[in-house]
């Protein structure tokens, strides 16, 4: 049997707009269904239509994965633990948020890291050392950066 035969008119019309929704940008099913619940839908209506959606590919949850993943690298700036920590509130599965880790661009990973460094030494103007490394750990452990990549830019700027 058909699944779009069991959603109604309204169902029906539900599925259309997001369909238009999904081709738009890429979405996970947490988002979709967020948004179908928003539009009025029930909640079996709104996992019947995920799981169309779904079978029909215009949600990929590891495809959108790796452009969430490029995404925030790239614009937002962010490190890999706040990636995977927004990932998995997404309901992500760790598998896929795993192998989506893996496609960090690590040039523009570092090139990130290395500006915000630089751009917020240079904002923390004249402090003592020992503030100053604790402001820029703060401020690079807020963007998702690890303790080591920390430690290294912070290394690397300060003794430049």
């Amino acid at each position: 049997m058909n699944p779009k035969s069991t959603l109604d008119n309204n169902g029906k019309q539900l599925l259309d707009r997001a369909q238009r929704y999904c081709a738009t940008s890429e979405q996970c099913c947490s988002s979709v269904q967020k948004k179908l619940l928003d539009w009025g839908a029930n909640l079996t209506t709104a996992n019947t239509i995920v799981d169309m959606l779904v079978s029909e590919k215009y949600i990929d949850e590891a495809r959108y994965s790796v452009a969430y993943v490029d995404s925030k690298v790239r614009h937002q700036r962010w490190g890999r633990i706040k990636i995977a920590y927004e990932l998995r509130l997404k309901r992500i599965p760790n598998n896929v948020v795993t192998k989506a880790m893996t496609t960090v661009d690590e040039a523009a990973y570092a090139e990130s890291l290395q500006s915000l460094t630089a751009m917020k030494l240079a904002a923390l103007g004249n402090l003592e050392p020992h503030q100053i490394r604790t402001k820029l750990n703060t401020y690079l452990s807020s963007r998702g950066f690890t303790a080591e990549e920390i430690n290294n830019s912070i290394n690397q700027n300060i003794n430049q």
